[in-house]
């Protein structure tokens, strides 16, 4: 009877410091989501879109090809002049051609503000890019990465990234510093998405008409009697 006491005595203020806490807890995170052409970044950042929507938060996007009704699209070089509304998701897509870690100079003094105050503004941001070189400014303010792989052609593996602050010891080469460490988390913290439930809701086929590229055609006169082209005889 004692024993059964304690554990609910222990269960309950368990119960009662999570309750009390739990506004402390940060929600509104920053999240770079990397992989490979194909993986499923952007069907990824449509499911998210998907499932925020359902819970009535705002989204905005600059994916021009979503068609998911309540999101809204917004042009990604409006970002720092303007900010979304509060309890917000936004969803950025191919960030790194856009921030450039090499094209530092035309990243925003308001960009970077607006990063930096993203959870004071109540925000919840996920940007993905085919590789790690976004811009360091950004790359040091997000609080997790995932990794995403493509998995058997419909899935999309999401691997999550955490990031540790370790302390490197002294050594001959060089002073001890402060140094980031990053590793996958559990697997349960992973996320798998399958991609034709969620491929009608976007369109990454969707290219710019644009007129054909320039060219200047060989005439077949050009090669000797008997040769056409694609002809495996050696033209002398």
């Amino acid at each position: 009877m004692p024993l059964l006491i304690f554990i609910c005595a222990c269960l309950a203020f368990f119960f009662a410091f999570d309750r009390l806490t739990r506004r402390y807890i940060n929600p509104y995170r920053l999240y770079l989501v990397f992989g490979k052409k194909g993986s499923g970044k952007s069907t990824y950042l449509v499911k998210l879109a998907v499932r925020y929507i359902k819970k009535k938060w705002t989204v905005y996007t600059n994916m021009t090809d979503l068609n998911i009704p309540g999101a809204r699209i917004i042009n990604i070089v409006d970002l720092g002049d303007f900010v979304p509304c509060s309890d917000s998701v936004l969803l950025l897509d191919e960030v790194g051609m856009i921030w450039d870690s090499r094209n530092f100079k035309n990243f925003k003094p308001s960009v970077r503000d607006f990063f930096k105050l993203q959870r004071h503004y109540h925000c919840i941001v996920y940007m993905a890019s085919q590789t790690f070189d976004v811009d360091k400014k950004i790359r040091d303010l997000c609080d997790g990465m995932f990794l995403h792989l493509n998995v058997a052609r419909v899935l999309s593996l999401g691997k999550r990234i955490t990031k540790k602050i370790t302390l490197t010891e002294a050594t001959a080469e060089g002073e001890s510093r402060i140094a980031e460490s990053l590793a996958f988390c559990p697997f349960w913290n992973w996320t798998l998405t399958l991609i034709p439930k969620y491929s009608k809701f976007f369109d990454s086929h969707v290219i710019p008409a644009m007129p054909e590229l320039p060219y200047k055609e060989v005439p077949l006169s050009m090669f000797p009697i008997g040769v056409t082209q694609g002809s495996d005889e050696e033209v002398a």
